[in-house]
């Protein structure tokens, strides 16, 4: 995908702050792999076992309102675990 864009609402509670609001997160050059086993139930409905997936991307870009001097803590957390 050339982009994929999340947008929902927020609340985040961290030490003494709070805060929330909307956010939007676009995944810019994503590429999703998914490995799983198809079945077809006794219902006759199709199931997925034993799913993984893996997305990898080329740039993450967020945007969280109202989240101030939060935002920075939340893109080095963010950016250490990715």
């Amino acid at each position: 995908m050339d982009e994929l864009e999340v947008m929902g609402r927020y609340w985040m509670s961290v030490w003494i702050s709070k805060a929330q609001g909307n956010f939007n997160v676009s995944i810019v050059d994503a590429v999703l792999e998914v490995d799983g086993e198809l079945m077809v139930t006794e219902e006759g409905f199709l199931q997925v076992r034993q799913m993984k997936m893996d997305l990898n991307f080329g740039d993450l870009k967020m945007n969280f309102e109202k989240l101030g001097f939060l935002m920075k803590v939340f893109q080095v957390s963010v950016y250490k675990a990715v």
